[in-house]
């Protein structure tokens, strides 16, 4: 009887969050080109920084939780989620407190968009 032998993806996580983000894969051994590539996402202000980052944040949290599912031992990826999940919710509370609600979760009292103004 013959065993399936499938080789394990090595930890080889992107350090440039924006750039594995704009690649749409967090990892280095397994990004393959596109004919297209965007390089760069400008935002005029800080309001939408803000949403690009937590949207980086989200995407590579997502990325580290698919490689844990495989490697669930692996301590430098846990201790990257650990990281990126903190700042990342940082980013959530301040988006909230500054601007509006993000989150269906969310414990923040500025619920502008719920209350009907939406010029917020």
């Amino acid at each position: 009887m013959e065993t399936l032998n499938i080789k394990l993806q090595d930890y080889d996580l992107n350090t440039n969050l924006e750039n594995a983000f704009m690649r749409g894969s967090a990892w280095n051994n397994l990004y393959k080109p596109y004919k297209f590539e965007t390089t760069k996402i400008y935002s005029k202000d800080v309001k939408n920084q803000i949403l690009l980052l937590i949207q980086i944040y989200s995407f590579i949290s997502v990325e580290l939780s698919l490689f844990l599912g495989t490697h669930p031992n692996n301590s430098e990826a846990l201790s990257t989620i650990k990281q990126i999940n903190t700042e990342r919710y940082k980013m959530i509370e301040y988006y909230e407190a500054n601007y509006n609600t993000l989150c269906s979760t969310s414990t923040t009292e500025n619920y502008n968009f719920y209350k009907g103004d939406m010029n917020v």
